[in-house]
């Protein structure tokens, strides 16, 4: 398991090649064939994380609450052990982190960025290929026409939000409730927090880091009135 998890790492993960091979789903399945025990230790992961949110849940109901989770957004969700599918569950609602900024860990920006920089490539040419293939195996190539990391790092549109909700609400059954966590200090909020709604979000979370970020609370409040009432 050690030695596939180290070379998928090396030989896929590393290489345009291998991103461009993760890309195609006509051979997406045979790298996972290739790398069993990679394969075998990503569904280790998954296991192990909703055998402990079972757990917890379990406690949660005994004192007669209910658990929520904030999980990777669906186009990170997988590489982390995070299955969407199984975690329902046991969780009453569940809140992707679909931020679309870079800057932190889990946003989507700063993520992908991070996939595309393990990488060497030569050119332009390459760069812009690798790029396009980190972000089709993610999902997420029909919300950015970005093709290097400088400008993957300018973000992703309000339409990924939307996107990202909307893979999530078809994974979800009605009995858990899903409520995105998206970044407050975004000066398209209204349109973020809309498309959340209309690809079928329960309601909003914002994230903020404090300070400054509290200024962006009115205009937080009357985004979510107006998509929600």
């Amino acid at each position: 398991m050690r030695s596939d998890v180290r070379e998928l790492g090396h030989e896929i993960l590393g290489t345009l090649t291998g991103w461009e091979r993760l890309a195609d789903e006509s051979s997406r399945e045979s790298v996972w064939d290739e790398y069993l025990g990679a394969a075998d230790w990503l569904e280790f992961r998954s296991r192990f994380i909703t055998d402990f949110v079972a757990e917890n849940a379990v406690v949660a109901r005994d004192a007669g609450k209910s658990l929520g989770a904030f999980l990777y957004t669906p186009a990170l969700s997988r590489l982390v052990g995070q299955d969407y599918s199984a975690l329902q569950e046991h969780l009453a609602v569940i809140s992707p982190m679909i931020y679309r900024f870079e800057g932190w860990e889990s946003v989507l920006a700063t993520e992908i960025c991070a996939l595309v920089g393990r990488v060497a490539t030569a050119n332009k040419s390459e760069e812009a290929r690798l790029v396009r293939a980190v972000l089709e195996f993610c999902g997420l190539a029909a919300e950015s026409t970005a093709t290097s990391r400088k400008e993957l790092a300018r973000g992703f549109s309000p339409g990924a939000v939307a996107s990202e909700t909307a893979r999530a609400r078809t994974i979800l059954d009605d009995t858990t409730r899903l409520i995105p966590i998206v970044w407050i200090d975004d000066e398209a909020l209204a349109e973020t927090v809309a498309g959340g709604k209309a690809a079928g979000a329960d309601g909003i979370n914002f994230f903020t880091a404090g300070g400054s970020d509290r200024d962006w609370a009115p205009t937080a409040a009357g985004a979510s009135r107006a998509a929600f009432r």
